[in-house]
C-alpha cells in the first residue's frame, strides 16, 4: 500500500512562500483539536474510546513538530545565529514538549490496541495536508494517480490498524 501510494502521489517539494497568517490559523486550529479532544478524553468512560481520541489528538501535536521542524531545517539556511533566535525553533521546542505530554497522556489513556493505530493514520495524513497547504508540495490528484492513491492509501490504513489491534503481534 505504501509503495503505490508513493509511487502515485509523486511528491514533489514546494517553493511556496511563509504566510504567517495561514500558519497562525492552522497552529489555532491545532490547538483547538487538541484542547477539544482533551476535554472529551477526560468525561469518556470507555477506555477504547479515550485511547482513539487521545492517540488521534497526539498525532496532531506530532504533525506539527514534523511542520515544526521543516521550519526549522529552513531557517538554518540563515544561520545558526539567526535560527536560535527564531520562532520556528522555539515552536518546534514547545511543540515537542506538548508532543511528548500528549503521548505520555495517550498511554494512560486506554489500550495500546487502540492509540497507536489511530496516531499512525493520523500523523501522515495530517502532515500531508499541512505540506500541501502550507509548504505548497506537490502531490499527483489527477485520475488514475488519485484513484490509486485512495486505494493504496486505504490499504495502509486497514494495514496499520490491523496490526495494531493484532492479538498475536508478537515482538522477538
Amino acid at each position: 500500500g505504501l509503495s503505490g501510494l508513493l509511487f502515485s502521489a509523486n511528491p514533489q517539494p514546494g517553493n511556496q512562500p511563509f504566510d504567517l497568517e495561514s500558519w497562525s490559523i492552522t497552529i489555532g486550529l491545532m490547538l483547538a483539536l487538541m484542547g477539544v479532544a482533551i476535554f472529551i478524553v477526560r468525561r469518556l468512560k470507555s477506555a477504547h474510546w479515550r485511547a482513539g481520541i487521545s492517540g488521534t489528538a497526539g498525532a496532531l501535536s506530532f504533525a506539527m513538530v514534523a511542520a515544526f521542524t521543516k521550519l526549522t531545517t529552513i531557517q538554518l539556511s540563515h544561520g545558526i545565529l539567526a535560527t536560535l533566535v527564531s520562532w520556528q525553533l522555539w515552536a518546534l521546542f514547545a511543540s515537542g514538549m506538548l508532543s511528548i505530554i500528549m503521548l505520555q497522556s495517550t498511554y494512560g489513556a486506554g489500550p495500546l490496541a487502540t492509540s497507536q493505530p489511530a496516531m499512525e493514520t493520523t500523523e501522515p495524513i495530517v502532515s500531508i495536508l499541512i505540506g500541501i497547504l502550507l509548504f505548497g508540495d506537490f502531490v499527483n490528484l489527477r485520475g488514475l494517480a488519485l484513484a490509486t492513491e485512495i486505494v493504496a492509501g486505504g490499504l495502509v490504513i486497514v494495514g496499520i490498524w490491523l496490526m495494531g489491534s493484532s492479538k498475536k503481534l508478537y515482538l522477538s
